[in-house]
């Protein structure tokens, strides 16, 4: 009830809300990547396997 009271009033401006009520709006969800995702991702295309003078064409 509390949220569609906000998103009516917030037609007409700003509104100031309650921490808890905009998490449960959504206003703090959380999309980065974690700490694992970001090193692997780091390494994306590159063969773990591959023998680092073998690949080296140049």
């Amino acid at each position: 009830m509390a949220s569609s009271m906000i998103n009516s009033e917030s037609q007409i401006g700003p509104v100031p809300v309650d921490p808890d009520i905009a998490e449960a709006m959504g206003a703090f969800s959380e999309d980065a990547l974690s700490a694992d995702d970001a090193l692997d991702s780091h390494f994306d295309g590159i063969d773990p396997t591959a023998d680092a003078e073998g690949s080296n064409h140049g």
